[in-house]
């Protein structure tokens, strides 16, 4: 869902509400900051990009 409140997106058996929205190669933006220069449209996708530098033996 889309609005003022934000982005609030289905997974699992609830609801997650973001807050900040980061497009790769970008800087970090509100979710209202986001919204104001993009046209995100329910049904519209994510991807998950894995930031972790840790690395395992």
């Amino acid at each position: 869902m889309v609005d003022r409140e934000g982005i609030t997106v289905a997974c699992g058996s609830g609801m997650l509400q973001v807050e900040i929205v980061q497009k790769p190669g970008g800087k970090q933006l509100s979710s209202a900051d986001f919204l104001a220069g993009n046209n995100l449209q329910p049904g519209e996708n994510f991807s998950a990009v894995n930031h972790s530098s840790s690395k395992h033996d």
